[in-house]
């Protein structure tokens, strides 16, 4: 009688070494695919009350049957430990119970021990070096890329499993036909209807600190909800937990850009590459509401809204070097900044997503009212700076797919409408030759208001054959885009080459073949798209008009082999041809900044863009250890040469050369981790490479520049016993900058991270945190070393936490960084939060 339920597995008969495995069905039956080199191979049958089996045989294609003799097995003691990482099929799903320590409170805690799985330090979450496609809990897409929400509040606790979908297609209707390389990740809860979430209240000095965060969330198999308050002025940047970081959002704004450009600015201080609740003084508002429901038909309704108020304070000091031929210019800078953020968005979705339909509705809307404030002394004048720069935006996007006989039939549809009006003062006036006369004046006023209509519309068509699939898509978009500007001296408005009118018209006419082949470890996909091209530029100030007419092509090539069910590798060869942004195109000048006075006056004209990548993949889940690699060469050649015009008091003028500029640009990555399950050890090894050369035209002096980095880092997760565990993380950097008119410039910098964490008793938990930042390129202060103590008292019965935490122990009051780039040294002092205390209560739902 057949067998159902019995393994079967192929190993090497070397090392046995799983290759494959499969299970009965209920015919007894299996079926396995092998790619391998090796000559023989050893076939395994194993199943509780019958004779294991095991026979080595031929690589190759064949027919096994096996007959199993019953055979009763007596088991003394049994004791069950679920698997850190099983595999099954494209499904690797990660236990959280096995990489969680009793530190650990939300699912984001426990991701970043999982070998193959990183967080960078925005939250965006990264399999085998890539970006996530998809954050799904229990299958839905409740937060549409904007997963940092429930990432940071929801408990580990009430998570049974993470799950990567690999080679993950969203669509379900083009499962079977369009194949991707791309990872997704799902969280699974313990239980079908899930309450959970956290309530934190805290407070303490000094100024005087509070920090409120209350998140409910309630899933089931037919809704589910996020709600969430935040408040804090403890520095904690709530503003992430609505950012949006899935790959999939990202490649949609490549197409259809809808993302805010300030093209006014204060000067900033340049943030410091340390935890940003080291520095960040604020003062935070946010809200968050979502909530998904399925009604019949498989049709999803989502509604997401959230609300940010943050008012924050920046204090330090820049200190800028550029090096010319003739004389270097020094430039030190007093800064005092102060930035009021308002930004309101909604989306409302409808989403049908079967295997026979797929539908697909957003309208989104944001309004943002923020503002800007900035005091700056140097080493000539004080200088006041007011910046208004709100925006509106109003989009809709559609998709829906079907099948049509035998060919699937996409339409799309994208329609955007957003208006930017800004505007920058600046006390005392600046520029004084350029704008007036060489006289010195009171005020400066820049206004500009852009305001953009868009479209992007297609067709596509979609159909299998054998391993082929083949996918046309016709459409066409087009850009309105509006542009005025004004520059006021006092009360006077100048005009000619101060102002702009602009009206600026793009239309794309295209065509997209698309030709993948899936067969066995093979998948190949070339891409060959045809763009016909209009972009005219009418300019109402000086009558000129500009048309460029042309098409192109732009071709693409991937292939990826899969050696074995372990090792994959790929490689990539493409070239891009695309026309220069024309926003950034203005005939008269415009004051970006105080310090910053430009004129984009260059012609429309296309960029070339070189490509090859190759990268290798390495995923052993039984072994838990996990590898991936990756090379990428790019080669830019752009029309015009950016022409920098230094002043001698630091302000720069920049223009632009008919001159070409190619550059040149190698970059590497290679990441290894490896979960030593007996001694409860996450171990990741990384190296990234980089080297990038061009040119930079600054006071008319042509210089060739060279930029090379080499960032190895480590990270270690260990629970030493079951009172202490530790946590490391070290990152450095050696970075070299060479100019045509100045020696080798070196630099060292490393960051080191220590979390020891003490449990004296099972509800009791002390945390001691150490963080260490080295620049040996400064003269002074090359060591920053910030220290925190926690204690934790957990109720476990009612899961409540009591914390005491003293951030910044030692009261260090600055933070002094330092690099440079193709003609100019940067350091900058940042005054950091001082030392506090904070005691909060906070428990799960």
């Amino acid at each position: 009688m057949p067998i159902s339920g019995a393994s079967v597995t192929i190993t090497d008969t070397t090392t046995l070494r799983i290759l494959n495995y499969a299970i009965t069905d209920a015919k007894g039956k299996y079926s396995i695919k092998i790619v391998s080199e090796l000559a023989t191979l050893k076939i395994n049958v194993k199943k509780i009350d019958y004779a294991f089996v095991s026979e080595e045989i031929a690589n190759k294609t064949q027919q096994i049957n096996f007959t199993l003799n019953p055979q009763v097995t007596e088991l003394k003691e049994v004791t069950v430990v679920a698997s850190p990482i099983r595999k099954r099929g494209d499904t690797l799903s990660y236990n959280v119970e096995a990489f969680a320590d009793p530190t650990d409170r939300s699912i984001a805690d426990v991701l970043a021990k999982m070998p193959g799985i990183e967080v960078k330090a925005d939250g965006t979450v990264f399999y085998q070096g890539n970006a996530i496609q998809k954050y799904y809990i229990e299958g839905l897409d409740l937060l549409e890329g904007k997963y940092n929400l429930a990432n940071n509040n929801l408990p580990h606790n009430a998570v049974a499993s993470v799950q990567i979908l690999e080679n993950h297609q969203p669509i379900k209707l083009l499962d079977s036909l369009v194949k991707t390389e791309k990872a997704s990740l799902n969280i699974k809860l313990k239980k079908d209807i899930t309450t959970t979430g956290i309530a934190k209240l805290g407070a303490g000095l000094s100024p005087l600190l509070w920090e409120v965060n209350t998140t409910p969330m309630v899933f089931n198999k037919k809704r589910q909800l996020i709600f969430s308050y935040q408040t804090n002025n403890v520095g904690h940047d709530v503003s992430q937990e609505i950012k949006t970081l899935t790959i999939e959002n990202l490649f949609e704004q490549l197409d259809n850009p809808t993302q805010k450009t300030d093209l006014l600015s204060i000067i900033p201080l340049r943030l410091p590459n340390i935890a940003s609740n080291r520095y960040l003084d604020n003062r935070v508002n946010m809200l968050s509401a979502n909530f998904l429901t399925r009604l019949k038909k498989d049709i999803d309704i989502r509604l997401n809204v959230s609300y940010l108020n943050d008012y924050q304070r920046q204090q330090g000091e820049n200190t800028t070097e550029y090096f010319l031929t003739t004389e270097n210019v020094l430039l030190n800078e007093k800064i005092s900044n102060r930035t009021y953020t308002n930004d309101l968005q909604t989306n409302l979705t409808i989403e049908k997503n079967t295997k026979e339909t797929y539908l697909k509705n957003s309208f989104k809307t944001q309004i943002n009212w923020d503002r800007q404030q900035g005091n700056i002394g140097n080493n000539f004048e004080n200088i006041e700076q007011n910046l208004a720069n709100p925006y509106y935006l109003l989009t809709n996007q559609l998709k829906l797919v079907k099948t049509i006989g035998k060919q699937v039939f996409t339409i799309y549809s994208f329609l955007n409408y957003n208006q930017s009006p800004q505007s920058l003062t600046v006390t005392p006036g600046q520029f004084a030759e350029v704008l007036n006369s060489g006289q010195g004046y009171q005020i400066t006023k820049q206004s500009i208001n852009r305001e953009i209509f868009q479209t992007n519309n297609y067709i596509e068509f979609t159909r299998g054959l054998k391993s082929f699939t083949l996918t046309s898509k016709i459409g066409f978009s087009i850009q309105h885009l509006n542009k005025e500007s004004q520059i006021t001296v006092n009360d006077t408005i100048k005009t000619g080459i101060f102002e702009n009118r602009q009206e600026n018209n793009s239309a794309k006419l295209y065509f997209q073949p698309h030709l993948s082949y899936k067969k066995e470890a093979w998948l190949v996909s070339l891409q060959f798209p045809i763009v016909y091209h209009t972009i005219t530029i009418s300019d109402k100030i000086f009558n000129q008009d500009q048309r460029n007419d042309a098409i192109t092509i732009n071709p693409n090539f991937r292939v990826r082999y899969e050696i074995n069910p372990s090792w994959k590798v790929g490689a990539g060869l493409g070239y891009n041809n695309s026309f220069q942004n024309t926003e950034q195109i203005l005939s008269g000048y415009l004051l970006n900044n105080y310090r910053n006075l430009q004129r984009t006056n260059y012609p429309v004209a296309q960029n070339n863009n070189y490509t090859f990548s190759t990268n290798i993949n390495y995923a052993d889940p039984v072994e838990a250890i996990f590898f991936n690699s990756s090379y990428l060469f790019s080669k830019i050649q752009n029309p015009f040469l950016p022409q920098n015009e230094i002043q001698a008091n630091g302000t720069q003028v920049l223009s632009f050369k008919d001159i070409t500029n190619r550059l040149n640009f190698h970059s590497s990555n290679s990441k290894i981790s490896k979960y030593f399950r007996s001694l409860k050890t996450t171990l990741t090894l990384g190296l990234e490479l980089s080297y990038q050369q061009g040119n930079q035209l600054v006071n008319n002096v042509l210089l060739k520049t060279i930029n090379q980095n080499i960032k190895p880092n480590l990270k270690v997760s260990t629970r030493l016993t079951d009172n202490l565990s530790i946590d490391y993380q070290l990152e450095t950097n050696f970075n070299q900058n060479r100019t045509t008119n100045s020696s080798r410039q070196s630099v060292f910098m490393f960051t080191e991270n220590l979390k020891i964490s003490i449990y004296p008793s099972p509800n009791q938990y002390i945390g001691f945190i150490f963080e260490h930042y080295y620049n040996d390129f400064l003269s002074e202060k090359r060591h920053n070393l910030y220290t925190d103590l926690l204690y934790r008292y957990t109720f476990s019965t009612k899961k409540i936490d009591l914390e005491l935490v003293c951030t910044n122990l030692l009261n260090e009051n600055k933070y002094i960084s330092s690099s440079f780039t193709n003609f100019y040294f940067y350091q900058s002092a940042f005054h950091i939060r001082p030392r506090q205390f904070l005691a909060s209560v906070k428990f799960n739902f």
